[in-house]
């Protein structure tokens, strides 16, 4: 038998090599997984990198949003000089109506009410 000195004395070297061994597997796995995700860089040319920065670039947008909103303003302002004429109507079942559409027992005259236009036929 083994006094117990040297008994936890080989535990501690065993757990150390073990903790070696395991954070080694780890890391080669690790950086193996790392390796692979990375994807290989494209090469471009100079016009490719040129229409990716135009078309990813925030102020190129910013500024053709801005064009966009300028040319609205100008089409708002120049339909400003015609007419405008707005009709609204309404219609729907009346629940004191009686008769049909072409005759009525009803013999009060039609009063509009102040501005309101009404023709009685």
């Amino acid at each position: 038998m083994l006094p117990e000195t040297h008994q936890s004395v080989v535990w501690l070297v065993g757990a150390r090599l073990g903790l070696v061994l395991l954070s080694t597997l780890l890391i080669g796995g690790v950086t193996h997984v790392a390796a692979q995700q990375r994807p290989t860089p494209r090469v471009l040319s100079l016009d490719e990198a040129v229409a990716l920065a135009v078309q990813n670039s925030p102020q190129i947008k910013e500024e053709q949003f801005g064009v966009l909103k300028r040319q609205s303003q100008r089409a708002q302002a120049d339909a400003a000089r015609f007419a405008q004429f707005e009709i609204t109507a309404v219609m729907g079942p009346s629940p004191r109506a009686r008769g049909n559409q072409i005759s009525s027992p009803d013999s009060k005259p039609i009063r509009p009410s102040p501005g309101c236009l009404a023709w009685r036929l």
